[in-house]
């Protein structure tokens, strides 16, 4: 943001204001004499005008680009081509996936009996505790007190999640 000094003589202790300050200002209403309803209008469509110019300084060009037949070709080329390696990546995760769950269920078909295959099959819905520790890398704080250290390294190394203290 660019100042504009608002004294004069170069004090140093003068504030100086912002430039768009006095830019703003010349978009403010004009404090008329006169209550002729010819000079609103014309302050009306003076402000109009200015604000149009304001608009059309701050927007962007509007350009439209045109694309020749070799371009637009290659673009097609290579969106195909992405859309390709896209499926395959999206293939090899399946793959994957599938794997795993053939493999958890061959798990639970080799336990001995029924009832255990009964249990590793529910779904464990036990919320995880309040009180549990996440732990973060941060390096250590550098103090001359080793236990200092070392107290201040895991209180910064881990956080409690939750309203229960320990």
């Amino acid at each position: 943001m660019r100042c504009i000094e608002a004294g004069k003589g170069g004090n140093s202790l003068v504030p100086t204001l912002p430039v768009e300050w006095h830019l703003a200002r010349s978009f403010a209403a004009k404090a008329n004499k006169s209550s002729s309803n010819s000079s609103s209008k014309d302050d009306f469509s003076d402000k109009k005008g200015k604000m149009q110019v304001l608009i059309d300084a701050l927007s962007p060009p509007q350009t439209k680009r045109e694309f020749t037949e070799e371009e637009l070709l290659d673009a097609a080329a290579r969106a195909k081509e992405f859309s390709r390696q896209k499926m395959r990546q999206h293939r090899a995760w399946q793959a994957q996936f599938m794997a795993k769950v053939k493999l958890r269920d061959a798990a639970v078909a080799a336990l001995p009996n029924q009832r255990l295959r009964d249990a590793a099959m529910t779904m464990d819905l036990t919320p995880f505790p309040s009180n549990r520790q996440v732990w973060v890398e941060t390096p250590p704080v550098e103090t001359d007190d080793l236990k200092t250290m070392e107290k201040e390294s895991s209180r910064k190394r881990r956080r409690k999640i939750g309203t229960k203290n320990l």
